[in-house]
């Protein structure tokens, strides 16, 4: 067992905070891929798995250093430990430091006399239960609250998102911003997309993100560029794009991009280009409403000149296709009821 120290210090926030607000992480840009245990992954159980659309979830691991009755407190566990004559101090041998619900884990952190810096490096973990960073080396600034890590991963454990990024810092209370980062939902290991940006910002306070010079890249090849991209990050209703659909099949390339517009608490609608190598662009639409005694949604699709298909049904080749679904429903009496529907097609 190791060594286990607890101090209280003069720091206004956690170390994950020190390490992210106004902290900037330069990191050497590289498409490295990262083991799915190492990013907090868990696989569902077989009988949770068949209820998911994805194959886990990152959770984030019980902490190494039990809670401080003080929350200043910073507890560090080593197994060795070497004191120079001015009181700096060399760790070294699966360091754990802890403050507050921000827990750091290295095998080498060496701390000044005076206590205000912490250099860590070999195999950095940082996690404060709402994020998981991970790096090789990283400097914190404590009472300046400035640090820089390098070749940085990061994941955000309730968005279900990882990325890595050559530049990142926070700019606020869960705010980040990332230069030169990727940024997916997909599962460890299985990057069907991921959207590339120079310069990409993420709130998890309001649930969105944005991103300069974006491009969305399916099974790495780049297939749409956006100047300026805005994107939901979490799965609150809010208007903005939603997140892409890509497939290949005998049929060609299939990409769908929904868009969500938030109208009112009791209105939205979603516009959703699809885009069909083979047939063409198809537009869908759907509205909803849900008023005091009634509720309805009205949806429906065009598509111009139909391309056909390559599996031989060409019958609408040519043709412009269109369909519409319009539904209400609403209460006349405690005892009665009634439902509309009109539908046309093409």
């Amino acid at each position: 067992m190791g060594k286990r120290i607890s101090r209280t210090v003069p720091v206004a926030h956690t170390l994950l905070g020190s390490l992210l607000a106004g902290a900037s992480f330069s990191a050497v840009a590289q498409d490295q891929t990262l083991p799915a245990e190492a990013l907090d992954w868990q696989a569902w159980s077989q009988d949770e798995a068949p209820q998911q659309l994805c194959r886990g979830r990152y959770v984030m691991p019980a902490y190494r250093l039990p809670a401080e009755e003080n929350p200043e407190t910073l507890s560090v566990e080593t197994r060795e430990v070497d004191y120079a004559a001015d009181g700096e101090a060399l760790l070294r041998g699966d360091v754990v430091l802890r403050r507050g619900d921000t827990e750091l884990q290295a095998e080498r952190v060496f701390l000044p006399a005076d206590r205000q810096q912490v250099d860590a490096e070999g195999n950095l973990a940082i996690r404060d239960g709402q994020a998981l960073v991970r790096g090789e080396q990283a400097t914190l600034m404590l009472n300046e609250d400035r640090a820089s890590l390098r070749n940085s991963h990061y994941v955000l454990y309730d968005q279900h998102l990882r990325g890595q990024a050559s530049q990142l810092e926070q700019t606020g209370e869960n705010q980040y911003r990332l230069q030169e980062a990727t940024f997916t939902t997909c599962d460890p290991g299985a990057n069907s997309w991921q959207l590339v940006g120079s310069d990409i910002r993420l709130d998890q306070a309001s649930g969105f993100g944005t991103a300069r010079h974006a491009r969305l890249e399916v099974k790495d090849v780049p297939v749409f560029y956006w100047p300026w991209l805005r994107f939901p990050i979490d799965d609150r209703r809010h208007t903005g794009l939603l997140s892409p659909s890509v497939s290949f099949s005998s049929d060609g390339f299939d990409y769908t991009q929904p868009f969500y517009w938030n109208i009112a608490p009791n209105q939205d609608a979603t516009i959703t280009p699809r885009w069909m190598s083979d047939r063409g662009l198809l537009l869908n639409g759907e509205y909803r409403y849900l008023l005091e005694e009634s509720q309805g949604l009205v949806e429906g699709g065009y598509l111009d000149s139909d391309g056909g298909t390559n599996r031989g049904d060409n019958r609408f080749e040519g043709d412009d296709r269109w369909y519409i679904d319009a539904q209400h429903a609403g209460t006349l009496t405690p005892r009665s009821d009634y439902r509309l529907r009109y539908g046309a097609a093409s």
